[in-house]
């Protein structure tokens, strides 16, 4: 890539993250630690394990401060729901990294999460894979 070709790609996402919805940006945010955590999940490689789940802590402990900033706009009941929701999240990686860390409740915690900020439902899971289209058939 030409270094002209660089200047416009780097403008190019300036420019998309400047126009970006805040809440888009966090569910991005929340999604990489969450893909870090599934991979741990899938490989069981420990270094991947311990170095997620403290980036997900790290993660949980940023929105916390940002929860308990009077400056929130969030209802009083949404932010003490998520100061809850949080404060469990760490006191779960404090508490058992160096056991048996339950990467399906972080996982879930961070999809429901990730939902909320882009206002679809969510019950932990990943997304179904969409349905096959039928084709009608004629009666025979």
């Amino acid at each position: 890539m030409s270094p002209a070709d660089q200047r416009g790609v780097n403008a190019y996402t300036r420019a998309n993250q400047v126009s970006r919805n805040p809440r888009a940006i966090e569910a991005d945010v929340i999604r990489r630690v969450t893909r870090g955590l599934e991979i741990a999940r899938e490989t069981g490689d420990r270094i991947q394990l311990v170095t997620s789940a403290l980036d997900n802590q790290k993660l949980w402990m940023l929105l916390l401060s940002d929860l308990a900033n009077d400056g929130n706009q969030l209802p009083e009941g949404s932010r003490a729901a998520l100061i809850s929701v949080g404060m469990t999240v760490i006191r779960e990686t404090q508490n058992n990294l160096d056991k048996k860390l339950d990467l399906d409740f972080l996982i879930a915690i961070n999809r429901d999460i990730i939902a909320g900020l882009e206002g679809v439902p969510s019950t932990g899971q990943p997304p179904a894979a969409p349905a096959r289209p039928t084709v009608p058939t004629r009666p025979r």
